[in-house]
């Protein structure tokens, strides 16, 4: 068995190995697998197996500059999608609490919590009619 371990050890030297990019294609290929479980699609098949060949011709490049800059492009971008997805969410929330607030303006000098007092915020509003 060490055998075969130091076989392909030395076969990997001077390859590129693995990196994230070929950790989200084996990723996307798991999903498509899982998929067509269901959906029992020829040309997912085929999608599937292209993926694991470009994952497998990734992993066993002796090209690292060019599988580097491939990473990093993938790098770049999905740290761009996860910035515009922080803001977007940032933007939901304070929509959210935009929403939220108090529909009696009066009324949030004398609480701060409009769920408590709302009987009462009503009655005078009710009495100023």
């Amino acid at each position: 068995m060490n055998n075969l371990k130091d076989k392909f050890r030395r076969f990997m030297v001077g390859r590129y190995g693995t990196d994230e990019l070929n950790r989200f294609i084996l990723t996307v290929v798991l999903a498509m697998v899982i998929c067509n479980l269901f959906i029992r699609s020829g040309p997912l098949i085929w999608a599937e197996l292209l993926l694991l060949l470009l994952s497998y011709i990734r992993m066993f490049s002796k090209n690292t500059g060019a599988r580097f800059k491939e990473n990093q492009g993938f790098l770049n971008l999905r740290f761009r999608a996860q910035e515009n997805i922080k803001t977007l969410n940032t933007k939901f929330l304070s929509a959210r609490t935009a929403a939220r607030s108090c529909a009696f303006p009066e009324a949030t000098e004398k609480s701060v919590s409009t769920a408590g007092n709302a009987a009462a915020i009503l009655w005078e509003k009710a009495k100023k009619m």
